[in-house]
C-alpha cells in the first residue's frame, strides 16, 4: 500500500473495498446504493460525493475518512478557513 498522503481518492476506493470485503465495482455501489457508472465517475474527478464519502467513512469505521476522499471539498474548507 502508497504511503497515505499520497494515496489518490482511486487509492482509497480500493482501500475502502477492501476493508469491507468488497471485490468488484458493483458490489461496492450496491452497498452504497448508486450505479457502477456513479463510482466510476468519481473515479474519474479524483472526488467523492460528501453523503458518500461520509457513507464510506461510516463503512470502513473511518479507516477511510471524508477528507481522503473529498480533497477538493477539504481544500475549500481550508481557504476559508484561513480567511
Amino acid at each position: 500500500m502508497k504511503e497515505k498522503r499520497n494515496m489518490t481518492v482511486d487509492d482509497w476506493l480500493n482501500r475502502a473495498k477492501e476493508l469491507m470485503n468488497i471485490k468488484t465495482e458493483r458490489q461496492l455501489a450496491l452497498k452504497l446504493d448508486v450505479t457502477r457508472q456513479a463510482v466510476r465517475s468519481w473515479r474519474d474527478r479524483g472526488e467523492v460525493p460528501p453523503a458518500r464519502a461520509a457513507q464510506i467513512e461510516y463503512l470502513t469505521k473511518s479507516a477511510v475518512t471524508w477528507q481522503s476522499l473529498c480533497p477538493e471539498l477539504l481544500r475549500k474548507i481550508r481557504e476559508t478557513d484561513s480567511l
